[in-house]
């Protein structure tokens, strides 16, 4: 569903992210697993109840990485994934978005 592309799309910035940052840090990285889950009350997006949230409640990430690296360093690159993921930047600081209707005939 919907939600499960937004999640691996999620984990792939965070990966991707993470990947661009160790580079440029001199790290080698072997291997990184990204997962994301969350929490939706499917009230909201099925419209039946106004008061439950249409979207996701709550997103966990979590990154395995396989590489050479001090547990601060690996620790810095999840930091900097936080802050640096075009999609944690959408989805945590909320972009405006603009929903218009075109004719087709």
């Amino acid at each position: 569903g919907k939600c499960a592309r937004d999640r691996a799309a999620l984990a792939a910035s965070v990966t991707a992210t993470l990947v661009w940052r160790a580079a440029g840090a001199g790290i080698h990285v072997d291997a990184i697993e990204t997962s994301a889950d969350g929490d939706i009350d499917l009230r909201g997006c099925l419209g039946l109840d106004r008061n439950a949230r249409p979207g996701l409640t709550h997103i966990r990430v979590v990154v395995a990485i396989d590489a050479e690296a001090s547990d601060a360093d690996l620790d810095a690159l999840v930091d900097a994934a936080k802050e640096f993921s075009p999609i944690v930047d959408m989805i945590a600081r909320g972009t405006p978005i603009t929903i218009s209707r075109e004719s087709v005939r």
